[in-house]
């Protein structure tokens, strides 16, 4: 795999970008840009400038991504368990009514 890989100006796209490639030949397996486009190299760039090698920044940007998803995923399931809850929809309807009674007095 050549260091320079993803790096050229004439990237080529996977018609599917989202595909990664994982190379045969290599004893390790190492990951490639199946489509290295402008903005994912200015990113690459990005975090290799704090000191990361290229391995290291790709894998903290795959960690970092599956990590966003999987709180976003929690968070969903806890609006969804918050607007199942019939008590808790009926406090808050409660205590924003007491608070605006509270605005209207003062």
């Amino acid at each position: 795999m050549s260091p320079d890989l993803g790096r050229s100006s004439s990237a080529r796209c996977d018609p599917q970008p989202s595909k990664l490639v994982m190379p045969v030949r290599s004893r390790s397996p190492a990951l490639r840009f199946a489509c290295s486009g402008p903005e994912a190299l200015r990113a690459l760039a990005q975090l290799e400038s704090t000191g990361l090698s290229r391995s290291d920044a790709i894998r903290k940007a795959i960690l970092d991504g599956a990590s966003r998803l999987r709180r976003r995923a929690a968070v969903a399931a806890e609006v969804a368990a918050l607007e199942a809850d019939e008590d808790d929809r009926r406090e808050m309807l409660e205590v924003a009514d007491f608070m605006e009674s509270m605005r209207a007095a003062g």
